[in-house]
C-alpha cells in the first residue's frame, strides 16, 4: 500500500466517534441563512432532480422563506436559495434528502480530537421522511415534528459523555446489520442505551415508540460517524483514501484524501434494483444520497456477507465478486470492530490496480418525484470516476 494511503488509513483508525449532541444545524454548521445542503457534489437549480426539488421546497416551507410551494419554486429558480454539497461541510444526509439551518442535527464528535466532528439529519422514518423526495403536507408535517418536539425530547436523552458508536455498529453487524440498508440490532441496542432517559422526559414514550418503528434510525447516526472517521484524514497529501462519496441522482462523485474540497464526478446511472411492483428502471432516478459513506468505509453492500437478509433481498442484483471484494479493495482490519473484524477504509489507488469498484447499497427513488421509494439494490460507480480523481492526484 502507498505511504500515503496507510497514513490516512491510520488517522481514521485513530477516530473514536461518539454520539455527542443534538443541535440546530444554524448553530454548529458555518452556513449562511439561505443555503440549503443537499447529498453528493454540486448541482444547480436548473439541473437538479425532481425528488431533490421537490425536498428543497419542503425544506423552504418548514423555514418559512415562502408561503407557498409555488413561491418557494420560484424562489429556487431564481438563485434566491443556494445550494451546497453537504459533505463539504461535514453534513451527510440520505437519498433525496436536505438540511437547512433550522433543521436538527446529530453531532458526531472523534473522543480523542473534539476539533474533528461531522453531522447528520435525524432519521425521517419509515413514512413521510424528506428523504424519500415527496412534496405534500404529511412530509412537511413530520418535519416540524421531528425537527420540534421529537428532537428536543431526544436531545434530553443523549448522556453526558456522549455514545460511542463503534460498538453499537459492531453489535448490528455480529448480529446480521450490514450497517447501511440493514440497521435493526444497532437500532435496537442504541434505544436500549437511551430508553431510560426517554421515558423521564415528556414525550419520551412517543419518542420510544417512533424509534422502535424506524428500524433505520440509527442509519443516520453511523454516516456521521463514517464522515467522521473520514474527516480525520483530510489533507494527508498523496492519499488516495476515499473521504467523500455520494450522488445527487444527476451526478455522482467522490473526493480523495489528499485533495480535499474537489469532486469528481460522472453521470449518475441508476442502481442494479429490485422494483416494487408497477415499477420498473424507467422510473429510477440515478444514484443518490450520501450513504455511499457507509460502504466506502467498508460495511454496507462490502460486508454483505455479514448480513443474510440483505444478501438474500439483493441476491439477484448482487455482483459474482461480492463476497471478495473486502479482502481485495480495503485498506486493513479495524481493531475496534471486536466482535465483526471488518476490514476498513478504501483507497481509490487499488481500485484502479485492481480494475474493480466497490458497490454500494442504495436505496432506488422515483425519477417524477411523486412515488418516493420505487425499489433498492447496488450501485456500482464506474472506473472512470477514480482514474479521474488518481490522475489528478499524481500530477
Amino acid at each position: 500500500m502507498h505511504s500515503a494511503d496507510q497514513k490516512a488509513l491510520d488517522v481514521m483508525m485513530d477516530v473514536c466517534p461518539i454520539w455527542s449532541g443534538l443541535e440546530l444545524a444554524r448553530d454548529v454548521i458555518p452556513m449562511a441563512e439561505q443555503v440549503i445542503l443537499h447529498a453528493g457534489p454540486p448541482l444547480s437549480p436548473n439541473r437538479m432532480a425532481k425528488a431533490v426539488s421537490n425536498s428543497v421546497v419542503m425544506a423552504m416551507l418548514f423555514e418559512g422563506w415562502a408561503a407557498d410551494v409555488q413561491q418557494a419554486q420560484e424562489m429556487l429558480r431564481s438563485g434566491e436559495v443556494a445550494l451546497r454539497p453537504a459533505q463539504d461541510f461535514g453534513v451527510v444526509v440520505p437519498l433525496a434528502s436536505v438540511l437547512s439551518p433550522s433543521m436538527s442535527v446529530h453531532v458526531v464528535t472523534d473522543r480523542n480530537n473534539s476539533d474533528i466532528r461531522a453531522f447528520s439529519t435525524i432519521n425521517g422514518g419509515m413514512q413521510h421522511a424528506l428523504r424519500l423526495g415527496l412534496s405534500n403536507d404529511q412530509v412537511l408535517q413530520h418535519l416540524r415534528w421531528l425537527n420540534g418536539p421529537f428532537s428536543e425530547t431526544l436531545r434530553k436523552s443523549i448522556p453526558v459523555d456522549g455514545v460511542p458508536l463503534i460498538p453499537l455498529a459492531d453489535h448490528g453487524l455480529n448480529q446480521g446489520d450490514d450497517c447501511h440498508g440493514r440497521t435493526i440490532a444497532a437500532t435496537a441496542k442504541l434505544l436500549d442505551e437511551i430508553k431510560v432517559g426517554l421515558s423521564s422526559y415528556a414525550g419520551g414514550e412517543s419518542a420510544i415508540q417512533y424509534i422502535n418503528e424506524s428500524p433505520p434510525f440509527f442509519l443516520n447516526l453511523w454516516m456521521a460517524a463514517t464522515k467522521c472517521m473520514m474527516s480525520a484524514a483530510k489533507d494527508v497529501a498523496a492519499s488516495s483514501v476515499i473521504t467523500a462519496i455520494g450522488g445527487n441522482g444527476i451526478d455522482f462523485g467522490l473526493q480523495l484524501s489528499g485533495l480535499t474540497g474537489r469532486w469528481f464526478t460522472v453521470p449518475a446511472a441508476p442502481p442494479a434494483a429490485i422494483y416494487a411492483d408497477g415499477f420498473s428502471e424507467q422510473d429510477a432516478l440515478g444514484a443518490i444520497g450520501d450513504s455511499a459513506v457507509v460502504d466506502a468505509l467498508g460495511l454496507g453492500a462490502m460486508v454483505v456477507n455479514l448480513a443474510p437478509e440483505q444478501q438474500k433481498g439483493l441476491g439477484p442484483v448482487l455482483p459474482d465478486d461480492a463476497r471478495d471484494l473486502p479482502q481485495r479493495l480495503l485498506g486493513r482490519r479495524h481493531e475496534a470492530f471486536e466482535q465483526s473484524g471488518i476490514l476498513f477504509g478504501l483507497p481509490a489507488r487499488r481500485i484502479i490496480q485492481l480494475q474493480t469498484s466497490l458497490i454500494i447499497s442504495l436505496g432506488v427513488i422515483d425519477v417524477d418525484g411523486e412515488n418516493g421509494r420505487v425499489g433498492g439494490g447496488i450501485y456500482r460507480p464506474p472506473l472512470a470516476v477514480f482514474s479521474q480523481a488518481c490522475a489528478a492526484l499524481d500530477l
